[in-house]
């Protein structure tokens, strides 16, 4: 029947993904080939477009997952619907598609973006193959508090002793304390 069918294509896809986020190399790209051909992409496709935000999100999920980067500009604009349990579901996907370069999302950022949300960004950062870390300048100059302190804290990870002064500055001209505690952390983990 057509719901033991929809049934079981749930469960393949959620043993897919478990297994692809445990795995690496040939047997991980043999999982994403698999979730191409077996025509289950198009089932994570369709969620992604679902009108329920919960089914949105797993399909979001899914794709990020298994490493489908031609839905990236989909997801992309995600980022800026209202429901912010979307928005910061897709913001995580656009991190795992496209690596630092999707750091300009958080450029449009107005809402908060709380601490599950900024370790799953780094988790992400973190586990990628990253090789141009891009400007990340333009992440202190955020209206955004948390943006501002996220940018600090990737400036610090990754050791951008260029951004220096203007994280000094920071600590005296910024008048958030939680962006000086930060702008602080970073000048003395940033080695000159």
């Amino acid at each position: 029947s057509m719901f033991q069918a929809d049934f079981f294509q749930n469960l393949l896809l959620d043993a897919i993904v478990v297994l692809h986020r445990n795995y690496s190399g040939d047997y991980s790209e043999k999982l994403e080939l698999f979730y191409s051909d077996s025509g289950l992409i198009k089932k994570s496709i369709s969620k992604m477009y679902h009108d329920k935000w919960e089914i949105k999100c797993q399909g979001m999920i899914e794709l990020s997952e298994m490493n489908i980067k031609n839905v990236y500009p989909d997801i992309l604009e995600l980022t800026k619907v209202k429901n912010k349990t979307v928005k910061m579901t897709a913001l995580v996907a656009s991190f795992k598609l496209n690596g630092l370069a999707a750091v300009e999302t958080l450029k449009y950022q107005v809402d908060p973006i709380d601490d599950w949300i900024q370790l799953n960004l780094f988790h992400v950062i973190k586990h990628n193959d990253l090789f141009d870390i891009p400007d990340l300048s333009y992440l202190l100059d955020s209206k955004n508090e948390i943006v501002v302190v996220f940018g600090l804290r990737l400036i610090k990870l990754f050791n951008q002793t260029q951004y220096y002064l203007s994280v000094y500055e920071l600590i005296t001209n910024s008048s958030s304390e939680s962006i000086r505690n930060q702008a602080s952390k970073t000048c003395e983990g940033v080695s000159i």
